[in-house]
């Protein structure tokens, strides 16, 4: 039998990994190293993975940044 994975399932399961506030807490310091000020963090799910989705800013200009998880890799950098 196949089961499918229901939207939410793999935030779900990351997030009660006993490792995941660490890894977050590496998100946001490495957000802040790149030059960034981190208004708001949240785990989503793209192509049944985690990415860290960070709204953060530089200077008066808004960015999105996403980080795969839990390797924390630079995904994207956007102008809001």
């Amino acid at each position: 039998m196949v089961s499918a994975i229901k939207k939410g399932d793999v935030e779900d399961t990351i997030k009660r990994e006993s490792r995941y506030p660490a890894i977050k807490r590496r998100a946001v310091n490495k957000v802040r190293a790149m030059g960034y000020r981190v208004e708001d963090i949240d785990l989503e799910e793209k192509n049944k993975r985690g990415v860290f989705e960070i709204e953060a800013k530089r200077g008066s200009q808004k960015y999105e940044i996403l980080l795969s998880y839990p390797n924390l890799d630079v995904m994207k950098v956007r102008k809001d």
